[in-house]
């Protein structure tokens, strides 16, 4: 049998699994401890930020920024509120749109997740971030293919992207099991065999 033919039984095979357990990888609703040295830099990024906003209220950048502070600290209501502020002021300032998704993405409010993060990407189709958190929310949603392509176009724009530290507002990434089969079937996809089957074997032992 060529690789090709065990390949594409094996994923298909792996596929069933994913669809079956998909939802223990979406993003966790527990609390996230954050030590008192991050808590107090938040702080006073968020003070810093109120200033900033106090001084100009239309400052969209400004407004961003206090909501990646506050979903620093896991207040994801908060962080909304700012993130749309800032869009308001900004409707093309796609980062703070993939933002607003990610604070949806841990409210596990999916539907909007998908629906912001479809804009950030609108506005820049080569923010990778975005394809990334959009790939997160849709397997998380079950729509394992559209997750794939989502991911692949990440990889495709930043190659690091998978590897990279996140920012205080990214999701939660998939476990390294699921992150090897989504680049396993980015890798077949390619037609690069053996590099999926490198890919399969690590997802097997993770």
């Amino acid at each position: 049998m060529s690789k090709l033919a065990v390949i594409l039984i094996v994923l298909i095979g792996v596929s069933a699994v994913v669809l079956a357990s998909i939802d223990s990888q979406a993003v966790s609703g527990e609390p996230v401890t954050v030590s008192a040295n991050t808590t107090l830099a938040y702080e006073r990024q968020i003070q810093f930020y109120k200033n900033k906003i106090q001084e100009n209220p239309r400052d969209a950048m400004a407004h961003n920024l206090l909501g990646m502070a506050y979903q620093g600290l896991q207040r994801p209501d908060d962080a909304i509120r700012e993130y749309k502020q800032s869009t308001n002021l900004a409707p093309d300032y796609a980062e703070a749109w993939n933002n607003l998704g990610s604070a949806y993405h841990v409210k596990k409010n999916l539907k909007q997740a998908v629906k912001h993060y479809r804009k950030a990407i609108e506005l820049k189709p080569e923010l990778a971030s975005a394809h990334r958190n959009l790939g997160t929310a849709l397997l998380a949603r079950r729509k394992v293919n559209d997750g794939i392509d989502a991911y692949r176009r990440a990889y495709e724009l930043n190659p690091t992207i998978f590897v990279e530290t996140g920012s205080s507002c990214a999701v939660k990434e998939m476990d390294k099991g699921m992150q090897y089969f989504c680049f396993a079937k980015i890798s077949a996809a390619s037609g690069r065999i053996d590099t999926a089957l490198d890919f399969l074997e690590k997802a097997h032992d993770a």
